[in-house]
């Protein structure tokens, strides 16, 4: 268990500041601050901070530990809403309905910092570069669920996959897979090792498909009397994103952020034999910051690395970061924007798209696959006229660098085993589309 921090340490020495306290605040603002704050209330694992229906009174900041937002449901089910982290202020979502619309407890040994709210508003209203930082971390918690994949999906901690689940095994030998947050763990270390001057941020998971259980002594009690320690449960299917900040370009006046990450699903396991070798997707590629989208191209990704171990599982990751060609995957995305569909072509683009899922395999086998289904095809025609960033020009006219982001996007409603595919599908369809126009070729996708 983590011991917790100083309880008694101020607002000016906290390590944390620069993240819970604005840095334009003065040092005598910051002190006036520090008086309205209740610090360091110590939690021990599995102690709620507030509970849903309650009186709303205080914000939070989690000072140290993990602290997990749920509800519970009809069955007496936990069903989680998010995670917060050491800097992160939680019972936001609380002032509107005057009552916490859902229960906190502590995930491990932590500390929260109590603000309470009266004082909040107080303080507010006299300083306001206080009350801009509390604007901004009201807009941030409104835009959390703008996610790289958000179909069917939750977003969890590394810290819950650890603390909070099992491990599934091979039934014929007990054996353990390599788990989620194993493989999480292991990846990271790869992200270290070939980019040892960067500091990449928290692993982004999300996952999906949940199996749930109970120990032997509660078969046959009712779901709303089980009590925590009688549930088990693990993620059939999981995805996650490591964001490595420092690596950075600009592409057709976006900022993309290196990310690397990887999906796991136990589903391609034959967990009812002996341990064998595993399966697992990694790739590499860029985040386009103002809307979250990935950018994967077809050499930095790997659909299927098998391996029987982590250590394997560590040297093939390097591997494909280390022979992936950063410069070669932003000229190409750069290119996109130097190419144009007119209204007609793009019509008779999605046109074509939609007919090719009813074509005859044989001439499937001789056109460029789409792999976008039809719910896909028609959010792309879409945001074609309505997307914020990347819709049509007023005559109609696109370039393909906006029509691979509308795609990226579109995309994002795949379950998490389709999601990789469909994306660099994107990039590999719409750089096809460059070369037509460029050599002036004729395509059965273009007018």
């Amino acid at each position: 268990m983590n011991k917790p921090q100083n309880h008694t340490v101020t607002c000016h020495a906290c390590s944390l500041n620069v993240i819970c306290v604005p840095q334009s605040l003065t040092p005598e603002e910051i002190d006036l601050v520090d008086s309205k704050v209740q610090r360091g209330r110590a939690l021990q694992r599995n102690k709620n901070v507030f509970e849903d229906g309650q009186k709303f009174t205080s914000l939070y900041a989690v000072r140290s530990g993990a602290i997990k937002a749920y509800s519970v449901d009809q069955n007496g089910e936990e069903q989680v809403i998010g995670f917060y982290l050491p800097g992160e202020l939680f019972g936001l979502d609380a002032i509107h309905n005057d009552a916490y619309v859902s229960s906190a407890k502590a995930l491990e040994t932590s500390a929260v910092c109590e603000l309470p709210y009266t004082q909040v508003t107080e303080l507010s209203a006299k300083i306001h570069n206080l009350q801009a930082h509390m604007y901004k971390t009201l807009s941030k918690e409104i835009n959390t669920d703008q996610q790289f994949i958000d179909a069917n999906t939750l977003a969890v901690t590394l810290e819950h996959l650890k603390n909070d689940t099992i491990i599934p095994v091979f039934s014929k030998d007990n054996e353990t897979t390599i788990s989620h947050p194993q493989f999480i763990e292991t990846t990271q270390q790869a992200v270290l090792n070939v980019f040892p001057n960067y500091r990449p941020l928290k692993p982004n998971v999300r996952v999906s498909h949940t199996i749930k259980g109970r120990i032997p002594s509660a078969i046959g009690k009712p779901a709303k009397e089980l009590l925590n320690h009688e549930k088990t449960i693990y993620y059939e299917r999981m995805m996650f994103l490591i964001e490595v900040p420092g690596i950075a370009q600009n592409v057709n006046g976006n900022d993309l952020n290196l990310v690397i990450g990887g999906v796991r699903s136990y589903s391609n396991e034959n967990l009812y034999s002996r341990k064998s070798i595993e399966k697992f997707k990694v790739f590499i590629g860029f985040k386009n910051l103002v809307c979250t989208n990935l950018c994967i191209s077809t050499d930095g990704y790997q659909d299927e690395i098998r391996v029987t171990n982590e250590l394997e599982l560590q040297d093939r990751m390097e591997l494909l970061f280390q022979q992936y060609d950063q410069e070669k995957h932003l000229g190409n995305m750069e290119r996109m924007s130097k190419y144009e569909l007119s209204q007609e072509q793009v019509a008779h683009l999605i046109g074509k798209m939609k007919l090719y899922h009813y074509l005859d395999s044989q001439i499937k086998k001789q056109l460029f696959p789409i792999g976008f289904n039809d719910t896909q095809i028609s959010t792309i025609s879409k945001n074609y006229y309505n997307d914020e960033h990347f819709k049509a020009e007023r005559d109609g006219t696109i370039n393909l660098w906006n029509l691979y982001n509308l795609m990226t996007d579109a995309v994002k409603s795949s379950y998490i085993d389709s999601f990789l595919k469909r994306n660099f599908q994107a990039y590999d369809l719409c750089l096809y589309l460059a070369n037509k126009i460029e050599n002036e070729q004729k395509d059965w996708l273009l007018i």
